[in-house]
Formats: structure tokens, sequence, C-alpha cells
């Protein structure tokens, strides 16, 4: 249950607050950084993909769905020229591989310098996903310092899990029956019966 109403958090980083992170390249590659560390709110971590030959070179960011993202700071650990041609896309489907060229918020620049992508027609989205550049001399690393979202996420709880109840008439008063996950963005008490 999620309504369509979306509250405003405009200071607040929804990808470290609220956002999870994954990424194309695992434990086996030798530089790996997890993913994790690209939202931590500390700038002297990173996460670290592989270069790109084998299409591995992407960082996705799971976002409070949905939300309406309208500015994304970005900040490159390192050799400017890896994030030349990097896309970033707000998409409501999770990356498989490919991308729907219509969810295309921006292409970065070769900077290890903050980059302020401010998106002046709000866009909504589930996934934010940073995807490097292909090319054969697996150069094109994806490694941030930094990855900040903002904008307005869902006004409503959102219940991770709910399953339908038949309780028997047998049942013990005070028998837990059921447990309900919920996420409430604006740290409101929640009330179940």
């Amino acid at each position: 249950l999620i309504e369509s109403n979306n509250t405003d958090t405009s200071t607040i980083d929804i990808a470290h607050k609220f956002g999870k992170a994954t990424q194309g390249t695992n434990k086996s590659y030798g530089y790996y950084r997890p993913a994790s560390n690209a939202i931590d709110n500390n700038e002297s971590t990173n996460n670290h993909t592989s270069g790109g030959k084998n299409g591995k070179n992407w960082l996705q960011i799971e976002l409070p769905n949905p939300s309406k993202v309208f500015k994304i700071v970005l900040k490159n650990r390192s050799h400017a020229g890896r994030m030349a041609n990097a896309k970033v896309y707000l998409s409501n489907n999770p990356y498989t591989g490919t991308v729907d060229e219509n969810d295309l918020i921006t292409t970065l620049k070769a900077t290890a310098n903050e980059q302020i992508i401010d998106i002046n027609s709000t866009k909504s989205g589930h996934y934010l996903i940073v995807k490097g550049e292909t090319n054969s001399d697996d150069n094109r690393h994806i490694h941030l310092r930094k990855l900040e979202v903002y904008g307005k996420m869902p006004i409503a709880p959102a219940f991770n899990r709910h399953n339908k109840l038949l309780i028997s008439g047998a049942s013990t008063v005070g028998t837990r029956v059921t447990t309900v996950r919920a996420i409430d963005y604006q740290y409101d008490t929640l009330t179940y019966t």
C-alpha cells in the first residue's frame, strides 16, 4: 500500500537515509569496494566496480517507491577519465543488463570534481542507475566517493510484507499470528490492528 502523495525531503539525502546500493562487481574483483560505500555519507570511502570490458561497471540505488527526484550529487574518487560518458538513469525497473534510454537523466563529465545534476522536470522512479561506458580498454570503472539523491518520497507507510490471515477459533489469546513489516519515511508511530 503506497499512496500517490509524496512528502518533501529536499534537505534529506534519501539515498543515504533509505537507499539500498548494489553493483555489477563482487568481491572476486581485486579492487572491489562495496556499493554501499557510495551512499555512506563518508567521502573517505568509495565503491569500486570493474572497468567495463565485461559490462559489470554499474551502480544501482534502490529508492523508496515512488521517489520524485529533483537533484543528484556525485563525486568520483579519482581518475577523471573513468567517468567519461557514464550515464545516470532513473527507472521503475531494476538494472538487468539493459536500460531504457527514456529513463536517461544525464551523461556524466570526465571529472573527479563534484557533479550536481538538477532535474528541472522532476522525474519519478524506484532505481537510480549509474552505468559506465563499456569499452575494450577496460578503464571505465565506477568508483564514487559520494552519491546523494534529493527529492520527495511516499507520504504513506510502505508495507513490505502482509499476508492474509485465517485465525482459527482455537488460537490462544496473545499468540502471534503474523508479522507486518513497514517503512515509514516520516518516523511516525505505526499501529496495526
